[in-house]
């Protein structure tokens, strides 16, 4: 993957970066027989389209129960375009409690999503979480920029403020918990001598 972004990149710079794009492919391609001004700008690849071909779907679940003839492409456009319409909403209400002074940097941000479990997009929304797994709060957590993310589908009805220009969408926005990890500044609970968040930990070991 490495080696096609990089080739990737080095034919497309070459018009412009051009004694940059030739030393550069001097090293990844070593007794090339052309220039790389000489050679064809890259093709990339149908991975969409070798997939329906194949018929693999993938990990991820349906977006609709039972719907057989839903394909990868159908699903992934679906969820990107549900993510892109709740960001901005979330991104107004995070700014709202940075101009109130709750907040100085989104990463101080503890961000919690109440949902309409009635609704298509929630449960779509929900979907795709499912289809992370574990991995859900992380993805979401680095999606908004913040420290601390979570769902809740059973107390929609119940919060009265955090309205979002969706209906089915609201939002609270609070200070994150814990302390401040020096590492990577993200807030986080735990007990370290250096208040190093637990990711930090894991990455860092007993180096």
């Amino acid at each position: 993957v490495m080696y096609h972004i990089l080739d990737s990149l080095t034919r497309l710079m070459a018009p412009a970066l051009t004694f940059l794009a030739e030393e550069v492919s001097d090293c990844y391609l070593p007794g090339k027989s052309q220039s790389i001004h000489l050679q064809d700008f890259p093709v990339s690849m149908d991975i969409w389209g070798m997939l329906e071909k194949t018929g693999l779907s993938g990990p991820y679940p349906l977006t609709c129960e039972g719907d057989e003839m839903a394909t990868l492409r159908e699903r992934m456009t679906g969820w990107w375009q549900l993510l892109e319409n709740i960001r901005p909403e979330l991104l107004k209400a995070i700014e709202l409690q940075r101009e109130a002074g709750l907040v100085k940097h989104s990463l101080e941000a503890k961000v919690t999503v109440y949902l309409d479990g009635s609704n298509d997009q929630a449960q779509t929304l929900v979907g795709f979480m499912t289809s992370l797994g574990d991995e859900a709060t992380r993805f979401f957590k680095d999606f908004m920029i913040v420290s601390q993310f979570a769902v809740d589908t059973n107390h929609f009805e119940s919060v009265s403020t955090g309205e979002t220009g969706l209906p089915w969408l609201r939002v609270r926005v609070e200070h994150a918990d814990g302390v401040k990890c020096p590492r990577c500044w993200q807030w986080d609970t735990v007990d370290h001598p250096d208040e190093l968040c637990r990711r930090c930990q894991s990455v860092i070991g007993d180096r």
